[in-house]
């Protein structure tokens, strides 16, 4: 296992998170490593590009699961927007912490 992978921060089953000297790396099924299965990685070169993508995906993912192949604007609209604004921002806050270097304490 390589080093990136030793800083690998699971986010949920089938996403995980690192970063190298230049950019930060979402892996998809990174439990596959060494296996058949293919894995993908996205590349970006800031966290909050990330944490965007990270958002939008899983939003995109739940949308497509909960409707029913509509797509009816509403209202609701904007508000989804704004909350998917403040959810970027937390997880790009969790992934700025999770991956910092932890301090020893003697």
């Amino acid at each position: 296992m390589s080093r990136m992978e030793d800083n690998l921060v699971m986010i949920d089953d089938d996403y995980g998170v690192t970063k190298d000297n230049y950019n930060w790396i979402l892996i998809k099924n990174p439990i596959c490593i060494g296996k058949k299965k293919r894995e993908y990685r996205f590349f970006f070169p800031t966290l909050q590009m990330m944490s965007k993508f990270i958002v939008d995906l899983k939003s995109k993912d739940t949308l497509v699961r909960l409707t029913d192949g509509s797509t009816d604007t509403s209202p609701a609209t904007l508000s989804f927007d704004s909350l998917n604004d403040e959810i970027i921002k937390d997880l790009h806050l969790y992934l700025n912490k999770v991956t910092q270097p932890q301090e020893v304490s003697t």
